[in-house]
């Protein structure tokens, strides 16, 4: 968590304790209840894929991206991402390397 002091107002950070198998359940919750723009970021390229299928399958507008993806495809599901004021954007470390993007409400670290 970062110290108090080098946080802008505008900012506000919390940390969920929880054991592995309800990550899926706080995310979910967390989506329902705090609507916008939001990044969740994984740690693996199987996490990432399994997180983007339950969230379709819940009928969330999700879009996944992963190291294992050409850029090309990247770029499609950036684009689609970007296109939803409420998007879901699941990604890699890898994949998210570089991403500047605007009106970003929420980043998750699944």
């Amino acid at each position: 968590m970062t110290q108090e002091e080098t946080l802008p107002n505008e900012l506000t950070e919390f940390k969920i304790n929880c054991r592995d198998e309800e990550k899926d359940f706080f995310v979910y919750y967390f989506l329902c209840n705090y609507p916008g723009s939001t990044i969740v970021f994984v740690n693996s390229v199987s996490c990432c894929r399994k997180l983007t299928s339950l969230l379709k399958a819940l009928e969330f507008n999700v879009q996944g991206i992963d190291g294992k993806l050409q850029q090309r495809q990247r770029l499609k599901r950036l684009d689609r991402f970007s296109a939803y004021t409420s998007g879901i954007l699941i990604a890699t470390d890898v994949a998210a390397r570089g991403l500047d993007m605007a009106d970003i409400e929420h980043v998750i670290h699944y």
